[in-house]
């Protein structure tokens, strides 16, 4: 079976999810989303934030403090 939450946020899933009762064993997958970081991925009035951690070439379209260790946090 799989579950999707209403709102998949990786973190906000993680805190809050809780496996259904009657489930057969090893029989389910959650599913989440990580869309981040939000100025990069979502942020509608970012457009010109590219480039992100390490591939980033140029400052002005870098998403700045939020790189792989920020993420992997």
């Amino acid at each position: 079976m799989l579950v999707q939450r209403y709102r998949t946020d990786l973190n906000d899933t993680v805190a809050s999810f809780v496996v259904p009762t009657g489930m057969t064993a090893n029989r389910l997958m959650v599913e989440v989303h990580y869309c981040d970081p939000y100025n990069l991925t979502l942020n509608a009035s970012t457009p010109n934030l590219i480039e992100w951690a390490m591939y980033a070439t140029d400052p002005s379209k870098t998403v700045s403090g939020e790189n792989e260790a920020w993420a992997d946090g």
